[in-house]
C-alpha cells in the first residue's frame, strides 16, 4: 500500500491504494478495482476513488467476454474501470485529485479532474518496483511533469520503490526520495486555483496546428502535380 500524510498541521489525513470488491464473492455480479481510500487520522472513510484507465493485461483482459469461453481460459475476469473523476476534499478548499498508476500519464484525464471538479492538487499512488533499479521510475516521474505544467497544479507523487517527489505547477523537480530507500518526505505544496488554456480548450490548438500543416503538404502536393 501506499500512503501519505495530506496536511501536517494538528489534523492528519492519510491517501492509500487497495484492492476493493463491490458484490458477493464469488458471484457473477462481483467488481474488483483498483482503488485509492481517503480517511482522517481515526480511520473514518472519508472517500474513495476507482481508477479509471486500467492497464491492459495488467489489470484486465482484452476481450475477456469472448475469451471466457474458451476451455483453456479458465479466469479472464479483472479490474472495473471506475466511472469518472472523484476529488478528496481537505480543509482549507483543498481538493486532491487521485491518479492511480500511469494514469498521471493521461494528460486528458488530470485536464478533466481539474475542469470538471476544480481539483487544485494532483497526487499520484504508483507501485513502479517492476522497473526494479532501472531508468524506468524516472521516467515515469519525467513524463509526469507535464501534467503539472498543463494544468498549473502541483503534483505529488508517492511510491513504493521510487520515485516519490513532489513536483511544483512550473513542472520542476522541488524534491525527491532516493529510491528503495525507507524515507518520509516533509513538504509544502502550493495549492493553485484557476484554469489554464489546455485545462479549458484541450487539444483543440494541437489538431488545429496538425490540420493547418496537413492542408498546407496537399496545397503543395497538388502545385507539384500541376507542374508535371
Amino acid at each position: 500500500m501506499d500512503y501519505m500524510p495530506a496536511l501536517k498541521s494538528e489534523r492528519a489525513f492519510f491517501i492509500f491504494g487497495a484492492k476493493s470488491f463491490r458484490g458477493k464473492p464469488g458471484s457473477p455480479g462481483m467488481k474488483a478495482f483498483n482503488t485509492a481510500f481517503f480517511t482522517d487520522a481515526n480511520g473514518k472513510m472519508l472517500g474513495r476513488y476507482h481508477k479509471q484507465v486500467l492497464l491492459a493485461f495488467g489489470e484486465y483482459l482484452p476481450f475477456s467476454r469472448i475469451l471466457s469461453l474458451l476451455p483453456a481460459m479458465p479466469f479472464a475476469d479483472g479490474f472495473t474501470a471506475g466511472p469518472g473523476p472523484v476529488v478528496f476534499h481537505l480543509p482549507r478548499g483543498v481538493r486532491i485529485a487521485p491518479l492511480i498508476c500511469y494514469e498521471d500519464l493521461m494528460p486528458d484525464l488530470s485536464r478533466k479532474f481539474v475542469g470538471e471538479t476544480r481539483a487544485n492538487l494532483l497526487v499520484n499512488l504508483t507501485n513502479d518496483a517492476w522497473y526494479g533499479k532501472s531508468i524506468g521510475p524516472w521516467q515515469h516521474l519525467w513524463l509526469a511533469q507535464s501534467r503539472a505544467i498543463e494544468t498549473r497544479r502541483s503534483l505529488l507523487r508517492v511510491t513504493n520503490t521510487g520515485v516519490t517527489s513532489l513536483i511544483n505547477a512550473k513542472g520542476e523537480l522541488v524534491k525527491s526520495l532516493p529510491m528503495f530507500t525507507a524515507a518520509v518526505m516533509q513538504t509544502d505544496v502550493e495549492i493553485l486555483n484557476g484554469e489554464t488554456y489546455y485545462v479549458r480548450f484541450g487539444d483543440w490548438f494541437a489538431w488545429g496546428m496538425t490540420a493547418i500543416a496537413f492542408g498546407i503538404v496537399l496545397l503543395h502536393m497538388k502545385r507539384l502535380l500541376r507542374k508535371e
